[in-house]
């Protein structure tokens, strides 16, 4: 059940246990059903729920007519002086590379006045007296003293969107059931931590994309890339490859050298302490977890080079690109020596605020699909990700990737890996 409650945030507990009831409370099964709007649909109908698609007890009814409508009805647009807006499609985009297509929903609240809207840059203004203005004040965003510290002269708190809860793809949802309990302990408190943290770096980082001629909804969009799309992969040298093509996970170094592991006052075991507020050395009645279940370290393709991220290239010339494992996965702007700012895939507002200009900007132009890829030169620090639960290489390996020079030596053995765990094969 709590894994259950991880993945689906915004359901109440009496819908998750309905919907294990009908799946005889088996996880998965009970994951895929819920996974269908179509089996959200009829659980609200008994339960009232808010939902990631804005379904809820009240509305049911007419999304299940909108679901026997034709697509180009359903999105009719409003007009564009309404002052109450009830649902906003902010990112509409594919990726033709990936075949990825991706259609968010966010909600901007109600805004009073007569609401004309400021061209270009996606706020709402009263016409009267040129102030942002709403119903109710949101803790978060308190308009004469955030402003402030946000750097904003005006701005509604409703105009941040609150993004509601995603239903991912199945692929990386099922990833979620292979955490233990620690690790799935691990994942809330990252994730409880940066949702507030992302939250008020929100308009920080707007600001600065407005200052490089970027809008709210290239940020949007951008924070669903890196969410659904960005690769997360792992570099290795090729020397490892014969150990890799007779085992079947990727192990961390407490696995490979246990020694390391038993000295409980070694560096990583301190640092991987703080970072994780301590769970993988306590956690209930538990003291110290096993190798097995300590985190993996990789970092994010943040620019979708082929050639994987560069400044990793000390960790070696090859690499995995990795697959169920977004939403068991946390992240940092650096190496998580030098920093402990993590953030999940979902919230991660606050990290994207540490990226230089040029970091930034290429991000963005990949994100949005200006692009379809940037040479990774441009990452000044790579970022870091730390992947919680197991790494099985028959199951959370979509790309062997190696350089063309190493061809002639690795090929059959990469096509060995290939038949064996069933991934690509990318020669670059």
């Amino acid at each position: 059940m709590e894994i259950l409650q991880l993945m689906f945030p915004d359901l109440s507990i009496e819908v998750l246990i309905a919907a294990g009831e009908i799946n005889n409370n088996n996880p998965e099964r009970t994951a895929d059903f819920l996974l269908d709007p179509k089996n959200v649909v009829m659980l609200v109908e008994s339960f009232s729920i808010q939902t990631g698609s804005g379904i809820n007890a009240d509305n049911v009814e007419e999304k299940k007519s909108q679901m026997k409508q034709p697509k180009e009805e359903i999105n009719k647009p409003k007009k564009k002086n309404e002052t109450k807006i009830e649902e906003e499609k902010n990112s509409d985009w594919s990726d033709e590379t990936d075949g990825f297509t991706s259609t968010d929903s966010f909600t901007t609240g109600t805004v009073t006045g007569t609401g004309t809207e400021d061209e270009g840059s996606d706020k709402f203004l009263d016409e009267s007296s040129e102030e942002f203005v709403s119903e109710d004040n949101d803790e978060l965003f308190d308009i004469k003293q955030d402003s402030k510290v946000l750097g904003m002269s005006k701005f509604d708190p409703k105009d941040y969107d609150k993004r509601k809860s995603f239903l991912p793809p199945t692929e990386e949802v099922k990833g979620l059931l292979t955490l233990n309990p620690r690790q799935t302990a691990v994942m809330k408190y990252v994730v409880s931590v940066s949702k507030k943290k992302s939250e008020q770096a929100y308009f920080q980082v707007l600001d600065k994309l407005k200052t490089m001629k970027f809008y709210k909804n290239d940020l949007d969009k951008t924070l669903v890339y890196i969410r659904d799309v960005a690769p997360v992969i792992i570099h290795f040298r090729s020397t490892i490859f014969d150990t890799l093509l007779n085992d079947t996970h990727y192990r961390n170094c407490f696995e490979i050298n246990k020694q390391q592991y038993n000295n409980s006052s070694g560096g990583r075991v301190h640092h991987e302490s703080q970072l994780f507020n301590n769970i993988y050395e306590k956690f209930g009645t538990q003291n110290h977890c096993t190798p097995f279940e300590r985190p993996k370290y990789g970092s994010l393709n943040i620019v979708k080079d082929q050639k994987g991220v560069k400044c990793c290239s000390g960790y070696g010339e090859c690499y995995m690109e990795l697959k169920g494992v977004k939403l068991r996965t946390t992240f940092a702007n650096q190496d998580s020596f030098s920093t402990k700012n993590l953030a999940s895939c979902e919230y991660y507002c606050h990290v994207l605020s540490e990226f230089n200009e040029n970091e930034l900007r290429a991000i963005v132009e990949v994100g949005t699909g200006r692009v379809t890829w940037k040479d990774s030169a441009v990452i000044a620090s790579y970022k870091e990700c730390q992947i919680h639960g197991p790494v099985k290489l028959s199951e959370n390996i979509k790309v062997i990737a190696f350089p063309n020079n190493l061809k002639s030596k690795f090929s059959k053995k990469v096509q060995e890996f290939s038949f064996i765990n069933n991934c690509t094969v990318r020669w670059f």
